[in-house]
């Protein structure tokens, strides 16, 4: 049997991704598990693509290969956690069904 794309390139099961909103109206994307990997959406509508970009990136996944199996980090669930400041936790998973999960702050 073939290897999936994550136990090919050593995609871990889950990350927690914190996502962080700025001044200017963009949003601020850190994996803390995994030093030196931040980024920058400009908006809404990047955060999905860049978070999967950064991903695919710290694991020297060629985009190629992730296009051809269709690989892709997609939102799952929203839950809203009660904390000083009002945290989002939502959880992302590819369609291989990898736990992905996320933090807004």
């Amino acid at each position: 049997m073939p290897q999936t794309l994550q136990e090919k390139y050593n995609l871990p099961n889950s990350i927690r991704v914190i996502i962080k909103k700025d001044n200017s109206g963009g949003f601020i994307i850190k994996l803390p598990e995994f030093p030196g990997c931040i980024s920058y959406a400009e908006n809404i509508e990047e955060l999905i693509p860049v978070l999967n970009d950064m991903v695919l990136t710290y694991f020297d996944v060629p985009r190629r290969e992730a296009k051809k199996v269709e690989f892709l980090y997609v939102p799952k669930t929203v839950k809203t956690v009660a904390t000083k400041k009002k945290v989002r936790s939502v959880h992302i998973s590819p369609r291989e069904d990898t736990p992905f999960t996320a933090f807004y702050a």
